[in-house]
């Protein structure tokens, strides 16, 4: 079932921030469990595969749609990757509609978001903004940061990505 908390006052651009802190920030978690989870809500899997990588690994990616009344759906992303030591697991939501600078806002508004630590527009008309952010009971370091990007050429919509990284 979806979180009641995803369905924020406010319009879509809140709905977009509480659905990206409920599934990526309240708990830590990894590929496997949130999965599982989006399993167990019986979220409609869009894609899922495993991209080779250079020295031999995969990275894994799975999205799925969260089913939003009257508009329309989220999806829900992942990713997970390993570089020798290092661990990556991504976890986000992208959205085909919504005002991009309105999302930035309310995912300021959030109390796991940190201040925003890069702001930056690209010529072509991007905008992409980094914030830390606490996941779980960690707090916000490099270790846990968030890429909002917007308003990119040939990809409409607004993507938001939690990028949590970890040494194994």
């Amino acid at each position: 079932m979806i979180p009641l908390s995803c369905m924020a006052d406010g319009g879509r651009e809140k709905s977009v921030a509480a659905a990206f802190n409920e599934y990526c920030l309240v708990k830590a978690s990894d590929f496997s469990a949130l999965s599982a989870r989006a399993t167990a809500e019986h979220l409609q899997v869009q894609l899922e595969r495993d991209i080779p990588m250079p020295d031999g690994g995969v990275m894994k990616q799975k999205n799925w749609f969260i089913p939003v009344f009257g508009k329309a759906p989220m999806m829900l992303t992942a990713g997970d990757t390993k570089n020798g030591n290092l661990h990556v697991f991504g976890c986000g939501i992208y959205v085909a509609d919504g005002d991009g600078q309105k999302i930035a806002a309310a995912l300021s508004e959030l109390p796991r978001m940190a201040d925003p630590i890069r702001s930056y527009k690209i010529k072509e008309g991007a905008t992409v903004i980094w914030w830390r952010a606490k996941v779980g009971e960690s707090q916000a370091s490099e270790k846990s940061e968030v890429m909002l990007s917007t308003d990119v050429p040939g990809l409409p919509g607004t993507s938001i990505h939690l990028i949590l990284k970890s040494n194994n």
